[in-house]
């Protein structure tokens, strides 16, 4: 073999690797408990929450409420396509991003459907085949965000909330502002005593009507509660 063929060979080895590096990801399943240093935390010692102002049934079902089955959506078969194992989206800029099942770690990944007010595509991971968790892919980039569970978007589509029930997962609210590229991370509320989340519907692009309620109680006792969310706008 003369040197140029030997230079061919070790540049197509090269090209080669790197691609495998590139397709070949495994999602890790998100621990909740490990919040990063982006989360501004609202803990107990806080009271946002707990503070708040009361409102009645009536107000808090007049505020409409965020339904994705009401959002028009595009037909996904040129951008998200299943291989055997593999969940393949076609982002924007020319790249794949591909999430591969794992049978040793467990892990399976199903899309979902595209939610179009934050350009991102919502796929739902099962991790030793009892644990569920969403996260959603960003489809200019690729990053993906996970979330507590939907994702309930303000009327103005620059803000987004998801929670999660204490008792099923763990109690807590998310709170992001919208951007192209990517969600930022705003608060977080966690909730680790008997009262959780039910429902959360947003009055206006600064206020949240949130649904409280004892955590794993077949009575129910609803607490509505009014929440100004301006302060973690900033």
């Amino acid at each position: 073999m003369n040197k140029n063929n030997v230079i061919f060979t070790l540049i197509l080895i090269l090209f080669i690797s790197c691609q495998r590096k590139e397709t070949k990801k495994v999602y890790e399943k998100p621990d909740y408990l490990e919040y990063d240093s982006f989360w501004r935390i609202d803990t107990l010692a806080h009271n946002d929450i707990y503070n708040a102002d009361t409102i009645s049934f009536h107000d808090f079902y007049s505020a409409e409420e965020y339904n994705l089955d009401d959002i028009e959506t595009i037909d996904d078969r040129d951008f998200v396509k299943r291989t055997d194992s593999l969940l393949i989206f076609k982002l924007k800029n020319g790249k794949k991003k591909i999430l591969e099942n794992s049978k040793k770690k467990y892990t399976n990944f199903f899309y979902l459907r595209e939610i179009p007010d934050v350009n991102c595509w919502l796929v739902q991971g099962l991790h030793n085949d009892d644990h569920q968790y969403n996260f959603l892919v960003n489809k200019n980039t690729g990053i993906e965000t996970p979330i507590a569970n939907l994702p309930i978007i303000s009327p103005n589509k620059k803000y987004m909330v998801s929670f999660s029930e204490l008792c099923t997962n763990e109690g807590l609210i998310q709170f992001f502002r919208i951007e192209r590229d990517s969600l930022s991370k705003l608060w977080l509320k966690i909730f680790s005593n008997d009262i959780t989340p039910k429902g959360i519907r947003w009055k206006n692009d600064s206020t949240l009507f949130i649904e409280m309620d004892s955590a794993c109680m077949r009575e129910r006792n609803p607490k509505y509660i009014e929440l100004p969310v301006g302060r973690y706008m900033k």
